[in-house]
């Protein structure tokens, strides 16, 4: 899953900043916890040049194409403060929904993956409650213990 691992239930990821190693910590979590699951992870973090990011686009255990809106939210104090669930679903607000269906039309016009059992559009929220920052060979990197993860996963979150 790209750059990050659990070792001994430690995830962790190369520091960039602190939101975006937070971010991509969130994102390494939730296609673990979807493969995990009996998922397929087709693509993570797919571009359209006019649309969106999309996050993560997989295939579930019944063979449905789902794009999956991934929201992670630093539950300690000193990183950007103390976040809810409740504003990582706030954030997948209507305009952000519809910029999520466009890059959907477009991912599977261009991939051609076949939809036999449908799509769907799910928010997993990924609440991480404490991590820490380690050195190792000239390098920084993000740590988090699988304890310290909590995720949210809300299947048909929108249509």
């Amino acid at each position: 899953m790209n750059e990050a691992f659990f070792v001994d239930k430690t995830m962790q990821t190369p520091f960039r900043s602190w939101r975006q190693s937070l971010g991509a910590l969130g994102e390494d979590a939730a296609s673990l916890y979807l493969v995990g699951q009996g998922w397929r992870v087709i693509e993570r973090n797919w571009r359209s040049y006019r649309a969106c990011e999309l996050d993560i686009v997989a295939k579930d255990p019944q063979g449905t194409v789902v794009f999956v809106e991934v929201k992670t939210r630093a539950a300690f104090i000193g990183v950007y403060g103390t976040e809810s669930v409740e504003s990582a679903l706030a954030s997948v607000d209507r305009s952000k929904q519809n910029k999520i269906k466009r890059g959907a039309l477009i991912f599977l016009s261009k991939t051609g993956e076949p939809q036999r059992h449908g799509r769907r559009f799910d928010v997993l929220v990924v609440t991480i409650k404490q991590c820490s920052l380690a050195y190792e060979a000239g390098s920084r990197f993000i740590r988090v213990q699988e304890r310290d993860l909590d995720l949210l996963h809300i299947e048909g979150a929108f249509d």
